[in-house]
C-alpha cells in the first residue's frame, strides 16, 4: 500500500511538475503577450496623442473655416447690398443724365435764340457806326475842303501881299534915296561938314529903324507862314482821321468812295472856292486881318519918311 502511494505521489509529482511546466510556459507566453499589449498600449496612446492633436488642428481649422463662412456670407450679403446700389444708382444716373439731356437741348435752343438776337444787334449797331462813320467823314471831308480853299485864298493873299510890299518897299526905297540925295545936295550948299556929318547920323538912325521895320515884316510874313502850315498839318490830321474812319470800316468799297469824293470832279479845286456865305466871312476876316497888319507894317515907313523929310526941310 506504501509502495503504490509513493508511486501516485510520484506520478503526481510528476503531473505537478508538468503542469507548473505547463503553467511556466503559459505564464511566460501570458508574460511576452503582456509585453506585446503594454507595446501596443504605448503606440496606441502614441497614436492617440497624435490623433488628439490632429483633432485639435482640425477643430481649429472647422473654427476658422466657420470664421471664413460667416465672413463670406457677410460679403455675400455686402456684395447683393452694393449691387441693389449699383443698380439704384445707375438708375438715377440714366435719369439724371435724362435730365441733363433735356436741359442741354433747352440750353441750346436759348443760346441759338441769344445768338440771333445778339447778330441782329450787332447787325443794327454796325449799321448805326457805319452811318455815324460815315456823317463823321463827310462833316471832316467839308472840314478839309473849308481849309484848303482858306489856305488857297490865303496863299493867294500872301502872295499878293508880299508884291505889295516889295513894290512898297522898293518905293520907300526910292523915294529915301531921292530925299537922301536931296538933302545932301541942300546941306552942301548951306551948312558946312560938321551939320553935313550929324544929318549922315540922323540918315543912319532912320536907316536902323528902317531895317527894324523891314525885320518885323519879315517876322509878320513869317508868322502867316507858320499859321498856313498850322493849317496843312490840320488838314493832315483831318485825313488821318478820316483813314482811321476807313479803316474802321474795313473795305475797299469805302475807299473808293472816299476817292470818289476827291476825284468826282476835276473841277473840284474851282468849285471849292464857292463856299457859302459863312465860310466866306470867315476867310475874309482873316484876309483882312492879313492886310490890316501889312499896311500897319507899311504905314509907319511912311509916316517916319515923311516925318524925316519934314524934319530935315523945317531945319
Amino acid at each position: 500500500m506504501t509502495k503504490l502511494d509513493l508511486n501516485a505521489i510520484l506520478e503526481e509529482i510528476c503531473s505537478w511538475k508538468t503542469l507548473l511546466k505547463r503553467r511556466d510556459e503559459e505564464i511566460d507566453t501570458l508574460q511576452q503577450q503582456l509585453n506585446n499589449m503594454l507595446k501596443q498600449n504605448k503606440l496606441l496612446k502614441d497614436t492617440h496623442a497624435s490623433h488628439l492633436h490632429e483633432i485639435s488642428q482640425l477643430n481649429n481649422a472647422v473654427s476658422s473655416l466657420h470664421i471664413l463662412i460667416s465672413r463670406l456670407q457677410n460679403c455675400e450679403v455686402e456684395r447683393k447690398t452694393l449691387l441693389s446700389e449699383k443698380q439704384n444708382l445707375k438708375n438715377c444716373l440714366d435719369e439724371k443724365e435724362k435730365a441733363q439731356q433735356r436741359k442741354i437741348e433747352e440750353l441750346k435752343k436759348e443760346l441759338e435764340q441769344i445768338k440771333s438776337a445778339h447778330r441782329e444787334d450787332m447787325k443794327h449797331e454796325f449799321q448805326q457806326a457805319e452811318f455815324k462813320a460815315q456823317s463823321t467823314l463827310e462833316s471832316f471831308m467839308n472840314k478839309i475842303r473849308e481849309k484848303e480853299n482858306q489856305i488857297l485864298v490865303l496863299q493867294d493873299e500872301i502872295t499878293k501881299l508880299k508884291s505889295e510890299k516889295n513894290q512898297e518897299i522898293f518905293k520907300i526905297q526910292m523915294e529915301y534915296e531921292e530925299k537922301v540925295n536931296k538933302l545932301k545936295s541942300r546941306l552942301s550948299k548951306h551948312r558946312g561938314v560938321n551939320s553935313f556929318q550929324d544929318g549922315l547920323k540922323k540918315d543912319d538912325i532912320f536907316r536902323q529903324k528902317f531895317i527894324k521895320i523891314e525885320k518885323e515884316s519879315k517876322e509878320e510874313i513869317l508868322k502867316l507862314n507858320n499859321e498856313i502850315k498850322d493849317l496843312k498839318s490840320q488838314i493832315e490830321a483831318l485825313k488821318h482821321s478820316c483813314v482811321c474812319i476807313n479803316s474802321l470800316n474795313g473795305g475797299a468799297e469805302f475807299e473808293n468812295k472816299m476817292q470818289s469824293i476827291f476825284t468826282k470832279n476835276p473841277n473840284q479845286h474851282s468849285k471849292r472856292l464857292k463856299i457859302d456865305d459863312s465860310h466866306r466871312t470867315e476867310s475874309s476876316f482873316d484876309i483882312n486881318k492879313i492886310n490890316a497888319n501889312n499896311s500897319n507894317l507899311v504905314k509907319p515907313i511912311k509916316k517916319k519918311l515923311f516925318n524925316l523929310d519934314s524934319n530935315y526941310f523945317g531945319k
